[in-house]
């Protein structure tokens, strides 16, 4: 029986330099980025939790930039309201920098 590759790149960065990182609690294999500018270490292919995923969080970020409430974005991607509100404070900065990026824009225009 021969084993089967699949290519693993990081969900981050976009980066092949991967190595196996051991397994976590449910089993499931961790990877390890060796890329040096990537700012994540470690990641999974299969997420147990949908709210942990890459995708998730960054569709997180644009919905609450975008104006929509912690209700709402946690109803549309059917995921708890404390994993909204952690991962909006969490990159608290970012959204702040967008915001003033933002009305600095508008300012300009007026």
């Amino acid at each position: 029986m021969s084993k089967i590759e699949i290519e693993v790149k990081c969900p981050y960065c976009g980066s092949n330099e991967i190595v196996n990182h051991g397994k976590n609690e449910q089993n499931k294999q961790r990877y390890l980025c060796k890329n040096k500018i990537c700012k994540h270490q470690t990641f999974l292919l299969d997420y147990s939790d949908k709210g942990r995923q890459p995708e998730i969080k960054n569709l997180i970020l644009k919905m609450s930039i975008n104006g929509s409430g912690i209700r709402d974005i946690s109803r549309v991607l059917e995921i708890s309201p404390t994993t909204v509100i952690e991962t909006i404070k969490q990159a608290e900065q970012i959204i702040k920098n967008v915001n003033i990026n933002l009305l600095e824009k508008n300012e300009k225009k007026v």
